[in-house]
């Protein structure tokens, strides 16, 4: 029993359907959009001519490895490097840092091990970083201003 039995210590993963884009769609279109439009006005953001910004900052390539349905996808290091590899290039190339190093497994290991908190906070953190350089991040409703106007003041 105990060989087909996985410690508790293992992490579970999808098996990838074969390459970074299949897995993109079968992972992360249902929220973000076969094309990668989103929907900003419910807090999913762009992917699609926004993505690649990210990766102008330390910060912003730990936030891609870091927000939740890249942590949430189920996908084995390997097969999330390689997704993360493909996205930026496939659904924002116009602005890729010149010279973007390859995600690897390691790395998506590492920054998985240690998540971070408030997503909002971080990507608000990576907009200020990104502005600085003259980079402009579309922003999306943040659940806060998104509900606001639904929830009734007490």
């Amino acid at each position: 029993m105990a060989a087909v039995v996985a410690s508790s210590t293992e992490r579970a993963h999808a098996a990838s359907v074969g390459s970074p884009r299949l897995d993109y769609l079968l992972h992360c279109s249902g929220c973000h959009g076969a094309t990668g439009v989103g929907v900003p006005q419910n807090g999913i953001p762009r992917l699609k001519g926004e993505v690649a910004k990210l990766l102008w900052v330390p910060e912003g390539r730990a936030y891609l490895i870091q927000v939740p349905g890249v942590g949430n996808a189920g996908l084995s290091d390997h097969d999330t490097a390689r997704l993360l590899d493909w996205l930026p290039r496939a659904l924002d190339p116009e602005h890729l840092p010149p010279e973007l190093a390859a995600f690897t497994a390691d790395e998506v290991r590492r920054f998985r091990a240690s998540r971070q908190g408030d997503v909002l906070a971080r990507r608000a953190l990576i907009e200020e970083r990104l502005a600085a350089r003259g980079i402009v991040l579309r922003s999306y409703a943040r659940a806060d201003v998104a509900l606001s106007g639904a929830i009734p003041s007490p």
